[in-house]
């Protein structure tokens, strides 16, 4: 279950980064946030919510 968690980590990272790619690529006419949400069958948790990218 380890490489699940480092392959969604990784893959979460790596979005975050081309968000805030595109973020400082277009900060005149665009702001980005992002959310992070867990899920298990049907539950599902906020980790974060909603944070600028630029931060």
């Amino acid at each position: 279950m380890s490489s699940i968690s480092d392959a969604a980590i990784s893959g979460f990272n790596e979005t975050v980064g081309g968000i805030r790619s595109a973020q400082e690529r277009y900060k005149d006419t665009q702001e980005h946030f992002v959310s992070l949400f867990t899920f298990f069958d049907c539950e599902k948790n906020v980790l974060i919510n909603i944070f600028r990218t630029s931060s």
